[in-house]
């Protein structure tokens, strides 16, 4: 798979996909090809990279995906899936408690998100 990750409006730089994962505010306002990022969320490709940055990289990562502008019905179910994987392993849980996702989940299920309310 190619991960397309850029800024909108701007041509493609040719960095180490971790750095883009780990940049929150490019994550929260990039272009991306979102079957392939859904594809590699579902078979924890993703999960398995941010990790290795910290217990609590995947949650802000996911938080970040969750606020991105234009994301599509299909990518935002596929974060909250991986949302509800993380909230049935308790370790995994602890990292749900961060107050930035905690009010995310909160302001999402308030607004009666369908992508939070199904998934």
């Amino acid at each position: 798979f190619f991960l397309l990750i850029r800024k909108r409006g701007q041509p493609y730089r040719m960095s180490a996909p971790v750095e883009k994962l780990r940049d929150t505010l490019l994550m929260s306002t990039c272009q991306v090809n979102e079957d392939v990022l859904c594809k590699l969320l579902k078979v924890g490709y993703i999960r398995t990279v941010m990790q290795k940055e910290g217990p609590n990289a995947y949650a802000q990562f996911l938080g970040c995906l969750m606020q991105r502008q234009g994301s599509s019905r299909h990518l935002l179910g596929a974060v909250s899936r991986e949302i509800a994987a993380l909230a049935a392993h308790p370790d995994d849980k602890r990292a749900l408690l961060q107050p930035q996702i905690l009010n995310l989940l909160v302001h999402s299920l308030q607004m009666e998100d369908e992508h939070v309310l199904t998934f």
